[in-house]
Order: C-alpha cells, then sequence, then structure tokens
C-alpha cells in the first residue's frame, strides 16, 4: 500500500473435476464477452468480476469494453503492472534467494521489503498516472519502515506502507538508476568494472541485451592480449564490438558498492562519491557515444531515448498479454504511450481493448493474481499466512513453477506435479477457514452461503450455492441443471451430504480450488 507522500480432510477422494474450456466467439478464435471480461478483471485489478459485472456482460456482450476500460482505472492496478515489471527486473525475491551474508541479517519482511522497493516506484508511477520516464528520472525513491531498517536509513514511520523519499546520501537523483535495491541485485565487483550493471541498463531500460548482440568476427586474442584483457577490450575489434558503447555506460556506476560476502548490508547500501569518481576516472561517461557527467543526466537522456518508451510499452504489454510480442504487434501499444503522454494507463488501454488481447489462448495466473483473487473470492485476508506464503515463500512458489528471481527467475507456467501438490495444499488450507468464517457473519453479508442457515442440507438450497461457487471461483454463470453442477451435487452427496454436511460442504469446496479453471484464463 502506498501513502503517496511525495512532497511528503474431506470425507472421500474428490473425483476429477471438469475442464471445459472458455467459450469462444464464434468462428473467430476469440475470448467471448464473458471470458474477456474474466481476463481482463484479472489482469488489471487481481480479483474475479463480480456477480453484477458478469449479468450486465451477460446480457448485453457490448457492455464488456466500457467495463474493462473502467479497470484500468481501479487503483489495484497498479500493483498488478508493478509486479509486471518484475518479470523485466528480477528483484522482489532475490533478497530471500541469495545467500551473501548481508542479506541473512535481515527478516523476512525487510527482505520483501528491499526486493519489492523498485517495484514500488514502479506502482507509484501507475497510481499517480506519472510519466513513466519517472523510471529513470525521480528525484524520489519509495521508502517503508522495513526497507529503513534493512539499509539504515531513518525510517518515514508508516509502516508498510510505501512513501516517496529523497535520497539520504549524495547519489544524484535518477530513478531506479539510482536504486540500491537494484544495484544490490545486480552487483559488480573489481574485474567486471561494472559492465554487469551497465547491460542490465540496456536490458532493462532499453530491451537491448548487449549478450543478445550478433556480429561477425574472429575472435583470436594471443596468450599475451588474454592476460592484459582490460587492454584488449580497448583496442581489439573482436572486444570492441560490444565494449565501445558497454564501458563508457559502465563507468557511471561505480559509486555503488561491490559484491562482498563479508561486508554488513548497511555498509553495502551507501553511496560512495569517491569511488564514483575513480569510476569516470577509469573510463570517460559516455551514454552510446554521448558524453553524460552523472547518472542524473544518464536518466534524461534515457528518458529521452525512443528505445526507452519502446521497452516501456513491451514490458506493460507483455505483461498483460503474457507473451513476447513481434515489432508490429507491439507498434500500436507503444504509439498509445507517446499519445498518451508516456502514461502506462494509456498502454494498457490499448491492449486490454485489442484483438491480440482477446486471442482465444490459454493462459496460466500469475502468482500475484492468483493470490489475490482466491482472497477475494472466499472472503478472506489477501495478508493471510496462506496467500502470503504462496506470494512470497520462496518453498511454495518453487512447487508451483514460479520464479525465484535468482538461479530460476522465470516462472514456469506448464502444469506439472508441483503445481497439483500446490493446489492442494492451497485448497485444504484455506477450505474450512473460508467456509467457518463466511457462515459467521451477518447473513447479509455472506459471500459463499445463500441467506439462510450455512451448511445447508436442502438439495435446492445446496444447487444454489454450488451455482454461486462456480461464479465466484470460476467466473461461470450455470444453471441449477448444468452437468457441472451436477457433478459438484454427486461429489457433495458422496462427501457426507445431509449425513455430515460440514465435510460435504468442504470436499466440494476443496474440489472446486482445485479446479484447472481457476488456473487458466
Amino acid at each position: 500500500m502506498f501513502l503517496f507522500a511525495c512532497g511528503a480432510p474431506p470425507a472421500e477422494r474428490a473425483p476429477a473435476p471438469d475442464a471445459r474450456p472458455a467459450a469462444k466467439a464464434p468462428g473467430e478464435g476469440q475470448l467471448s464477452a464473458t471470458a474477456w471480461l474474466t481476463r481482463a478483471s484479472l489482469d488489471l485489478r487481481g480479483v474475479r468480476p463480480s456477480s453484477a459485472e458478469l449479468a450486465a456482460v451477460a446480457a448485453d456482450p457490448d457492455a464488456a469494453e466500457a467495463l474493462i476500460l473502467s479497470f484500468v482505472d481501479d487503483a489495484r492496478f497498479a500493483r498488478r503492472a508493478a509486479w509486471s515489471w518484475n518479470d523485466r527486473l528480477h528483484t522482489a525475491l532475490n533478497f530471500k534467494s541469495t545467500t551473501l551474508r548481508g542479506y541473512q541479517e535481515l527478516n523476512d519482511a525487510q527482505k520483501e521489503a528491499a526486493g519489492y522497493a523498485p517495484l514500488a516506484l514502479v506502482e507509484w508511477i501507475v497510481a499517480e498516472d506519472q510519466p513513466v520516464t519517472a523510471l529513470v528520472t525521480s528525484a524520489t525513491l519509495p521508502l517503508n519502515d522495513d526497507l529503513a531498517a534493512a539499509f539504515g536509513l531513518s525510517a518515514p514511520g508508516q509502516g508498510a506502507d510505501w512513501v516517496m523519499s529523497a535520497h539520504e546520501d549524495a547519489r544524484p537523483p535518477a530513478g531506479l538508476l539510482t536504486s540500491t535495491s537494484l544495484w544490490l541485485v545486480v552487483d559488480g565487483d573489481a574485474t567486471n568494472h561494472n559492465r554487469r550493471r551497465a547491460n542490465a541498463v540496456s536490458s532493462m531500460f532499453l530491451c537491448l541485451d548487449f549478450l543478445d548482440r550478433e556480429a561477425a568476427f574472429d575472435f583470436d586474442l594471443s596468450v599475451e592480449e588474454l592476460a592484459a584483457m582490460e587492454e584488449a577490450v580497448r583496442t581489439q575489434p573482436a572486444c570492441l564490438t560490444c565494449h565501445a558503447g558497454l564501458d563508457p555506460l559502465a563507468a557511471l556506476f561505480g559509486g555503488f558498492a561491490e559484491r562482498s560476502d563479508q561486508a554488513e548490508l548497511s555498509r553495502l547500501a551507501r553511496y560512495s562519491p569517491w569511488r564514483a569518481q575513480w569510476s569516470v576516472g577509469w573510463r570517460a561517461p559516455a551514454y552510446f557515444g554521448r558524453p553524460v557527467g552523472d547518472l542524473t543526466q544518464l536518466g534524461a537522456t534515457i528518458a529521452a531515448d525512443p528505445r526507452f518508451g519502446r521497452c516501456a510499452a513491451r514490458t506493460l504489454a507483455e505483461g498483460l498479454v503474457g507473451a513476447p510480442l513481434a515489432d508490429d504487434e507491439l507498434a500500436p501499444y507503444h504509439e498509445a504511450l507517446l499519445d498518451g503522454g508516456m502514461s502506462l494507463l494509456a498502454v494498457a488501454r490499448a491492449v486490454v481493448t485489442s484483438e491480440r488481447y482477446r486471442r482465444d489462448d490459454e493462459r496460466a495466473l500469475p502468482i500475484d493474481a492468483l493470490s489475490g483473487s482466491l482472497a477475494h473470492a472466499l472472503g478472506l485476508s489477501p495478508e493471510g499466512e496462506v496467500f502470503t506464503q504462496l506470494v512470497w515463500s520462496l518453498e511454495h512458489r518453487r512447487l508451483g513453477g514460479g520464479g525465484d528471481d535468482h538461479t530460476a527467475p522465470d516462472d514456469v507456467d506448464e502444469p506439472g506435479v508441483g503445481h497439483a501438490l500446490r493446489d492442494a495444499w492451497l485448497a485444504r488450507s484455506v477450505a474450512t477457514l473460508a467456509l467457518t468464517q463466511d457462515a459467521a457473519r451477518a447473513p447479509e453479508e455472506r459471500i459463499l452461503w445463500i441467506a439462510g442457515a450455512p451448511y445447508t442440507t436442502d438439495e435446492v438450497a445446496a444447487r444454489q450455492v454450488l451455482v454461486r461457487w462456480r461464479e465466484r471461483l470460476l467466473s461461470e454463470r450455470l444453471s441449477q441443471s448444468d452437468p457441472g453442477v451436477e457433478q459438484l451435487l454427486a461429489l457433495w452427496t458422496a462427501a457426507g451430504g445431509a449425513a455430515d454436511p460440514e465435510a460435504a460442504w468442504t470436499a466440494c469446496l476443496e474440489l472446486l480450488l482445485r479446479h484447472p479453471l481457476g488456473r487458466l484464463y
């Protein structure tokens, strides 16, 4: 959450669920209006559409687009966009994944804050509809009490809430280019001369990785030249292909600490103007041939580079589409960014209303959206232990194919045994809790039970409840005689029915929580 102070066990094993695909628009290979609405709601708000929204689109499919566009302005989109950026930055889980001594001094909340801090800037940019150039030009960066404790800074006094704050040391203001978290994740050493950091700048902000460059040359260095590698990268054509652009950019990052498994984290978090000056003396700083004096000038130069806007549009668009985009596919989204004053909201509107986004391709829910949508559908707190583990626990993420932002940075969407085990754990962990908490609510406030007594034993009422559950958990609007409802009713009877309603209802909810349509959208 942000404070925007910029100035400031069932009775029986459940049968396999039905796995009907979402309906297509006839003959077009596109999602139906309801499936489109569901996908956009999960992508933009991190929750499933409400019953009223589903009903409105069922009555009038043309109403879907206006609803979807309203989702872009929902406050929850900022956090969803921030998590999309982690697919490029890979910082969120890194402080939990790496084993350097300094990181082990932190508690879980501090590690999570250190990892999320770069994403919190994206969250602020989207929430405040700031131009995306603030990524590399902002004079302030997000800070909360956990991050302050981790890095030895003055706490803003707002707990876990993020506040935009100025640097406490002498680093030049330049958005993420001066982020302690980012340059601890992308570290350097005395022999690398910050080349890894320079390549990260090009990769993260321009979508151009030096390691992907194609060049035709014979890399044939003598033994003497290999022994004097630094001279070789300055003089040999084979090396200059990359190093002529890489090294002058790297010269700007000497003020950030080198990798160390001995130094305390508070020391590694400090910026050193002396080291920065020494690094500039090693190589005159420049941005692809254009001289720049410091990180602030670098940020302004990057922000003015057309490649930066194209990369920003690509990052958000691919996060929403869930797949890489060819240059011609990206073009309308980049154009929307430029026409919208560099607003990421403009990109989101262009993406979610495009034919490419509505294509009927099966996708796996990102872990943060899976966690948040389930918590919302069940009426539970997304800050509860189970949902927090789902997002932040390395063991649970890896079990479900999630990346760790370190040794295995990217998520694995192909379903496997690990996904099934994670879903079984998740279902058993929250089903009973959700049912009992909802039963304790006043009848008019219940979201899982229909009006009247919970754990109903009446078959007519049971069908109504099952229809409601499929709508809340799978975004399906079904009749009480639908085969999917009949299957659940058969399970309800087999698992105890009227004789043991608590076991019967728990079995049904666990089954739906493990349904493949709850993970695919």
